[in-house]
């Protein structure tokens, strides 16, 4: 692409589903690859898809998503279109949609890798609002224990999750201390927001966010609800309406929304960035496992990664790690307390969590150790931000 609005051109091979991510005009954008079947003289054929799951060959499932999307998109088309739009998305959904994005992102609620939402959800959460028509209801395919993100949807239901057929992997829960810890993992392995795609092959486009996201995620939307509104009252009645939206867009800045922080920090040789794209895949799910694990010296709630993130080459405490000469990823999260927080505790949490990233990575062929690469967790209040000038003044 030598178009000069196009920015952040990378791939991200470490998740699941492999994407090219980009910026035009400063919004993120990512493209999955599809790869279209010779599809069956019936395209929505159940018995098509149970047969490709149970062979289970070539990563299929990671290939199922991305098409799940196209012929979801291709349907919304469909449905949202009129003769005035040309077979295309009327331009007011199109904005309404971009507008929706900037304000999850610039509220830290945007991203599968961290468990928030992504574009998928966030169109089907906009369409079905927008659409008059009846939305269909998909069927249950016949091998469920295949494919755990396939649920049969009524709209009429508004969609009831409290039972779901997802369990746990055993290899996750092999070494729990106690039940309490076996049940709030538990929890988080659930379908929490069952966002359904409308069409054949079904898929849930929120599948990634947990039982700790999932609080975020609604409590951001009810304080950008009262936001929203105030914002028209207090526009119409000054006449500054474009003004208070464009307040309202920006959102709350994230580190007005916590006390207490944490700075993860990948550093690497030159030529090993890779692993650091593997560390932010882990880091939603390490998070989960050893810092929100409670007792009576750990009162987080719930840790939430913000869309705030910092390259450059290593310096001040980052480049302790392994020098100046190195390259360097910082993300800022939020920590959530339910009471004081202990910090030999969390320092003893850090040290765990970052050899479990470490302890996880499987060299390249490239790679002859890990010496090349560091991971470690800082603890920050509000104040101390400052010193890591991740925050735009």
């Amino acid at each position: 692409m030598s178009d000069r609005r196009v920015t952040d051109i990378k791939r991200i091979t470490e998740a699941w589903i492999k994407l090219i991510e980009f910026k035009i005009f400063g919004v993120d954008i990512d493209i999955a690859f599809v790869g279209l079947p010779e599809w069956p003289s019936k395209e929505n054929s159940d018995e098509w898809l149970n047969a490709v799951l149970a062979s289970n060959k070539n990563n299929v499932l990671s290939k199922l998503q991305p098409i799940s999307g196209y012929s979801s998109n291709k349907y919304l088309i469909n449905l949202l279109n009129n003769k005035e739009n040309n077979n295309k998305m009327p331009i007011t959904f199109c904005n309404a949609l971009i507008a929706l994005k900037i304000w999850a992102k610039n509220n830290s609620i945007y991203g599968n890798i961290n468990g928030f939402l992504n574009g998928a959800a966030l169109t089907l959460l906009l369409a079905k609002k927008k659409s008059t028509k009846n939305w269909p209801t998909p069927v249950r395919l016949k091998n469920p224990e295949k494919m755990n993100d396939i649920h049969s949807w009524s709209i009429a239901k508004e969609i009831s999750a409290k039972e779901t057929n997802i369990k746990p992997h055993n290899d996750l829960f092999g070494n729990l201390r106690n039940k309490e810890t076996a049940t709030r993992l538990l929890n988080h392995s659930k379908l929490i927001m069952p966002i359904i795609t409308p069409i054949y092959p079904e898929q849930s486009a929120a599948f990634n966010v947990n039982y700790s996201t999932h609080k975020i995620i609604m409590k951001t939307l009810f304080e950008g609800l009262k936001r929203l509104r105030d914002v028209n009252i207090v526009g119409l009645k000054t006449g500054a309406i474009e003004k208070a939206w464009e307040r309202w867009i920006k959102g709350i800045k994230f580190e007005e929304k916590y006390e207490h922080f944490i700075l993860a920090v990948c550093a690497t040789k030159i030529g090993n960035e890779h692993f650091c794209g593997y560390a932010s895949t882990k880091l939603k799910l390490h998070l989960i496992w050893t810092i929100e694990e409670k007792n009576e010296f750990n009162q987080v709630e719930y840790c939430h990664i913000s869309n705030l993130v910092k390259e450059e080459f290593c310096n001040g405490e980052a480049a302790k790690l392994l020098g100046n000469d190195t390259y360097c990823e910082i993300r800022l999260i939020g920590m959530q307390l339910l009471g004081e927080l202990d910090k030999s505790e969390i320092e003893e949490r850090f040290e765990v969590l970052s050899k479990n990233i470490i302890d996880g990575y499987r060299l390249p062929t490239f790679m002859k150790d890990k010496s090349g690469i560091s991971f470690k967790l800082f603890h920050s209040s509000k104040a101390g931000l400052k010193n890591w000038n991740l925050i735009e003044d």
